[in-house]
């Protein structure tokens, strides 16, 4: 892994002894669906990408399926959004009426909260998890999502926009990922608004941009423990009513600042080089002592930070895109 903003990790089936080209597969899925062989052709390519509000998967696949059933929906953590955008070929996608077909051109939104499955003879898509508050916040209303099929009048430029930002992702500094990632956002809420009718846009143009800056503002100031809205509505030139306003769709700011280091702590316990003690780690994202940002990690993943970071170390042998996976999932959780 080179970072939260970057390539995370490449998968190709091929690379591996045809015996265990399958269950790598399998494994790499494994924390959010069942994969299942379609066929005898089974083949598949994953590269993954992360944005601090999104992660973004290129997958050309083979003869495959995948199942997240009730009992994984809504019980695992994940609460996030699915955008499935069809670059080439066709993928069928069952949300509990019958499979319905996501040909090439189009898209399928799916709630990672509510039961799914689908199959796959061939076909090449660009896979955007988004968090559902992140969602709500800068696309709209989730309301009946699941399972909406997007039509190719929707679609066709998010598609290339999407073709064009990956290649362009890795070299691209913080500032210029973050204004990309806007974009994105403006374009999905517009291939959803071709479908549904226009989508309630949650804030102005100039609110987005106003968010833009102050979130940049709060990444370069993390590891200051007096972060907040003193320091934001001062540095920033808006008032502290404003502020609030601005950040109410996400829990609010202080809940906002302590994902941004939760996941700053995230990164570093993944890290192999990383081996300073957790509480010099959690003074440098920012927080004012060690056993807030333990009870505070726990409480957000589920885990210990000690024990997380045992967990990670024993799976030194793990091959690098499952390790990748189950990194990314953590942070949809």
């Amino acid at each position: 892994m080179t970072g939260p903003d970057a390539t995370i990790f490449r998968f190709d089936s091929a690379t591996l002894p045809e015996d265990e080209r399958f269950d790598r597969y399998r494994d790499l899925y494994a924390n959010g669906s069942d994969a299942i062989r379609l066929g005898p052709d089974f083949a598949a390519r994953v590269t993954a990408w992360a944005s601090d509000r999104v992660t973004i998967y290129e997958r050309d696949l083979h003869d495959v399926g995948h199942v997240r059933g009730a009992e994984r929906a809504g019980q695992d953590g994940f609460d996030h959004l699915l955008l499935t955008l069809v670059a080439d070929g066709a993928v069928e996608v069952d949300t509990g009426r019958g499979f319905a077909p996501v040909p090439a051109g189009s898209g399928v939104i799916l709630d990672m909260q509510r039961p799914m499955r689908n199959r796959t003879r061939f076909a090449r898509s660009y896979n955007i998890r988004i968090a559902r508050d992140d969602f709500l916040a800068t696309i709209g209303p989730v309301r009946n999502l699941h399972g909406t099929i997007l039509s190719a009048d929707g679609t066709a430029l998010l598609i290339d926009y999407v073709a064009l930002l990956l290649r362009r992702m890795d070299a691209l500094n913080p500032p210029a990922r973050r204004s990309a990632i806007d974009a994105l956002f403006l374009l999905v809420a517009g291939a959803l608004g071709a479908v549904t009718g226009a989508v309630e846009r949650p804030a102005t143009a100039r609110d987005a941009m106003r968010l833009s800056r102050i979130r940049a503002l709060i990444d370069a100031h993390i590891a200051d423990p007096a972060l907040g809205p003193d320091m934001i509505v001062q540095r920033a030139d808006l008032s502290r009513a404003t502020l609030y306003r601005l950040f109410k769709p996400y829990g609010g700011l202080t809940s906002h600042i302590q994902t941004r280091r939760l996941q700053l702590l995230l990164l570093a316990l993944n890290d192999e080089a990383e081996t300073r003690p957790f509480g010099e780690l959690a003074l440098d994202a920012g927080f004012r002592s060690e056993a807030h940002a333990s009870r505070l990690f726990q409480k957000r993943y589920g885990i210990r930070p000690g024990q997380y970071r045992i967990e990670r170390a024993a799976q030194g042998s793990t091959p690098v895109p499952l390790r990748a996976m189950q990194f990314l999932d953590d942070t949809m959780r």
